[in-house]
């Protein structure tokens, strides 16, 4: 027997293993979503380069065809549309050119020369002027004397001509007089506030025309810079719609059908498309294998917080004893998680490593041309460096591989079956090369025609190649299933 304190402290050990366990899941996890995140990339590019095969202009019987094949219905609607907003620019064109002062912009707008430009730098000099000359009236004696209305004529009552007496009124107001005319000139009151008053009637004055003319001023200048702004998007129309419909068909073959699409495309197009249909078979993976890391990571979660709950009903009563021997549950069965978890995380990164390090994506097209049906999880084993998990884990991990299996009467795949269509393909290929090679250098002025993806192998090394996979076949034995792993 042993005392809850020192199950206590066994549970701590456990959850301490589990959550190891967890972090060992966590970092496959996150990278494997770092490379969801590149493999999208790439797809987008690739859809990217297909969209700019496809649309080689904006003639309505090219849209159309790019429509049908794609199934990107709503393209010549996008075509139209932007047919319509030309209408429109050239029609806001027209209306500008007939704007009053448009044909004579250049006389009017000039910084210099031009009259709205004149006009305004007119009144601003005249404002400032004014202003300067408001200034001089800034004055406290001026100020106060022009509260007190000393510039009006006016009878006083007795009683207020007794208060004037009193406050020493003419006294203040005379002292502030003289301050006056000792800087505005030798004037009556009257005389002062009367240029006061003209000074600002014409400071208003100014005021409004500077605002009529820089209003008349802003308003052509945004019509020419508007007018500008419209030829030149008119002038780059073509190439403006082009480069918006690429995007449009690229951003809807990001989220297509790739198997109905390569069926659908032009011959020109199905490398790419198979390019795209392995990316978003990735991509399918990627998921698959995260999925089954977060229900590993959820597996170690709940045993950590059952594990804790009774942990913290043994701390309160430390010296009381178990009956129950606990040792299995936190001891042996950790221990058998850990060997459970290093399998994972190893099979885990072999499949992938395999999956996000394929590329050959032209035996992947030829694999697609055939008419034997495939699942890309077996292309990728078939040329990856190492061999895929076995096929019971592969299973558990990749959620379409049970079915493809079942459907398809297979208890694994069949890799030589595979590398013949490749070598096929590839053998056919070469023929093909090599007679557009004897056409070309018979046709002085032909141009065999290029897919979009050329291939950037030699055609003699290509050739080599296939042979050899041929001859490799004729001597290869299936492999059993074995140590963890299976033949590829």
């Amino acid at each position: 027997m042993m005392t809850k304190e020192q199950a206590a402290n066994m549970a701590v050990r456990a959850v301490t293993e589990y959550e190891s366990q967890m972090g060992e899941y966590a970092r496959r996890h996150q990278s494997i979503a770092e490379s969801m995140a590149r493999n999208k990339g790439k797809l987008r590019h690739t859809c990217d380069r297909l969209a700019l095969g496809l649309v080689r202009d904006i003639d309505a019987g090219t849209i159309d065809r790019v429509a049908s094949e794609t199934g990107c219905l709503d393209l010549p609607v996008k075509l139209q549309n932007l047919f319509t907003e030309r209408q429109k620019a050239e029609e806001r064109k027209g209306q500008i050119e007939g704007i009053s002062g448009f044909q004579n912009r250049e006389l009017l707008l000039h910084p210099k020369t031009g009259e709205f430009s004149e006009k305004v730098s007119e009144h601003q000099s005249l404002i400032t002027s004014f202003e300067r000359e408001l200034d001089r009236f800034d004055l406290p004696e001026f100020r106060w004397l022009y509260a007190r209305r000393a510039h009006e004529s006016k009878s006083d009552t007795a009683f207020q001509s007794f208060l004037r007496v009193v406050t020493l009124a003419d006294h203040r107001e005379e002292r502030a007089l003289e301050k006056v005319r000792q800087a505005l000139g030798d004037l009556t009151f009257a005389q002062v506030v009367d240029d006061y008053h003209r000074t600002e009637t014409s400071l208003a004055f100014h005021r409004e025309e500077l605002e009529t003319w820089q209003s008349k001023h802003r308003t052509l200048a945004a019509a020419v810079k508007s007018h500008e702004e419209l030829r030149d998007w008119l002038s780059r129309f073509d190439s403006i719609a082009l480069d918006y419909l690429r995007k449009c068909l690229s951003a809807h073959l990001q989220e297509t059908d790739f198997d109905w699409l390569y069926g659908n495309i032009r011959k020109e197009g199905k490398a790419l498309v198979a390019q795209c249909h392995a990316l978003q078979k990735k991509s399918a993976y990627f998921s698959d294998m995260r999925g089954f890391l977060e229900k590993e990571m959820e597996d170690r979660r709940e045993r950590c917080r059952s594990i804790r709950r009774v942990e913290a009903k043994w701390r309160a009563r430390p010296n009381d004893y178990l009956y129950d021997d606990k040792s299995n549950w936190l001891q042996t069965l950790p221990r058998k998680k850990r060997q459970s978890t290093s399998k994972h995380v190893t099979w885990v990164d072999t499949m992938h490593h395999n999956v996000d390090s394929y590329e050959d994506y032209d035996d992947y097209h030829l694999l697609m041309e055939s008419t034997v049906t495939f699942l890309a999880y077996d292309a990728f084993a078939l040329s990856a460096d190492e061999r895929m998990p076995y096929e019971g884990f592969s299973r558990t991990v990749i959620d379409e591989l049970d079915d493809f299996r079942d459907d398809h009467d297979m208890e694994r795949p069949d890799y030589r079956e595979l590398r013949a269509l490749v070598a096929e393909g590839e053998i056919a290929e070469a023929d093909m090369i090599a007679e557009t090679d004897m056409i070309a250098e018979t046709d002085v002025e032909g141009d065999p025609a290029q897919s979009w993806d050329e291939a950037d192998e030699g055609d003699d090394a290509a050739a080599v190649a296939a042979v050899a996979a041929v001859a490799l076949l004729e001597i290869q034995d299936d492999m059993p299933d074995s140590l963890g792993v299976e033949a590829s």
